[in-house]
């Protein structure tokens, strides 16, 4: 090989682009065949060949208009055909095509063109150029094409590089991602012990994986927590929650996907359903101990009050045996027990409070040291708010004594009962008038 060749191959393994490989190839071109020009025709979308790199060019016309369909003129068919093309005398060549003022203007009167060849498909020609007639020898289109091929493998190359290099990046992202995923998980485990409640869990789970969360029975949503369910359309994770519930538990995506098979989605998953199923076994107990013991104060059938305080006390309402008062409220449906947002807002504003229907009515202890007047104005509020907000119909309450032994719950919730009645009684004959 000569110096020439050595330095062309050298300048190629050094080309980090397709435009530096072709500039090299018709430098060395002109250089290699004595030719005047050189120049790359590339096929670009538009299924044209483009002017990408050249050499020996006078006019700035050429470089920047040249554009010749695949099949037409003489590289035109070097690139549709595969097979080298020349031409001794381009003036007065029949393959011309109207792209030969450009041509006419360089001056250039013969060419020699091979086809570039890259994954099996032809993706550009390389040309010499002549100003003024010229016999294209053997010597000339073996070195031609040899240029040709050895551009064609500095594109491969490239090829190969440019999808190892997205490649690496996409496995680089997915790492990072997984990386940032599986410590998102890990802090959730450790976050979701201090979870004092259900709905805290979801939330917790949804702030750290940026996820929806949702607890749902398949018809109803339960519970949700995180972004709002129409910006997530993208895909989902879920499972069980197991053990005797028909709930199950789903995380939906807003921005990147999700899969059900990436640990850290699992590890998340499974963390959230073992503190749900945790803390719903703390409160179906709560709430066995609660119905247990409500039923007890509301009969006042218990000898041992002391006992009774120490339950009140496990359960986190050690106010109630010391100063309470219980109310009455119509239920129906729409309220569902334990479970409404009614309840809830009720324990809101009420910390310390029993809830339990009973029949037809709602009943409440609600451990308070403020008057009557008071204790029924919030309660009036809260009664209020549940009626707009469900388009129930009036819900009518009653108010017992405040009771400051455990004992005295039973007779404030016989005069809650009677106050009740009263008040029933008192609404059916306004609307009968």
């Amino acid at each position: 090989m000569t110096a020439d060749g050595t330095a062309f191959l050298s300048s190629l393994l050094t080309s980090t682009t397709s435009d530096r490989a072709m500039q090299a190839a018709v430098d060395h071109v002109v250089a290699s065949l004595g030719c005047d020009v050189s120049w790359t025709g590339e096929i670009e979308d538009d299924g044209h060949l483009h002017i990408r790199a050249h050499t020996g060019l006078r006019t700035t016309e050429m470089p920047a208009q040249w554009r010749l369909a695949v099949g037409e003129g003489i590289g035109g068919r070097a690139a549709a055909l595969g097979i080298t093309q020349q031409s001794s005398n381009y003036l007065h060549d029949s393959r011309r095509v109207p792209a030969k003022k450009m041509i006419d203007d360089e001056g250039i009167a013969a060419v020699l063109v091979a086809p570039l060849k890259s994954a099996g498909s032809t993706v550009g020609v390389l040309y010499a150029g002549q100003r003024g007639p010229r016999t294209w020898e053997l010597g000339d289109i073996a070195t031609l094409e040899s240029a040709a091929h050895h551009l064609s493998v500095r594109f491969e190359q490239l090829g190969r590089i440019t999808r190892t290099e997205s490649e690496l990046r996409g496995h680089t992202r997915r790492l990072v991602a997984a990386d940032s995923a599986l410590r998102s998980s890990t802090e959730l485990v450790e976050a979701l012990a201090s979870a004092d409640s259900i709905k805290a869990a979801l939330e917790l789970t949804a702030a750290v994986l940026n996820l929806r969360v949702e607890l749902s029975d398949g018809s109803h949503q339960r519970l949700t927590a995180g972004p709002a369910e129409e910006l997530c359309r993208g895909t989902e994770a879920s499972t069980a929650l197991g053990g005797s519930s028909s709930l199950f538990i789903r995380l939906r995506a807003a921005g990147e996907e999700i899969s059900p098979a990436d640990p850290p989605i699992r590890l998340a998953l499974n963390a959230l359903r073992l503190q749900v199923l945790r803390l719903r076994e703390r409160e179906m107990t709560r709430e066995e101990m609660r119905g247990d013991l409500l039923e007890r104060l509301l009969t006042g059938r218990f000898t041992d009050a002391e006992a009774v305080r120490r339950r009140l006390a496990l359960i986190g309402l050690p106010r109630l045996a010391e100063s309470s008062r219980v109310a009455v409220v119509d239920s129906d449906a729409a309220i569902e027990a334990h479970a409404s947002r009614f309840v809830d807002d009720v324990r809101a504003t009420f910390p310390q409070s029993l809830a339990s229907h009973r029949g037809t009515i709602l009943v409440l202890v609600l451990a308070t040291t403020e008057s009557e007047e008071s204790v029924s104005r919030r309660l009036t509020e809260l009664i209020g708010r549940e009626e707009a907000r469900r388009s129930v119909p009036k819900l009518i309450a009653g108010m017992g004594r405040r009771a400051t032994t455990p004992h005295e719950i039973a007779l404030s919730f016989n005069e809650a009962r009677a106050a009740h009645s009263v008040a029933h009684s008192a609404e059916s004959e306004s609307r009968n008038d």
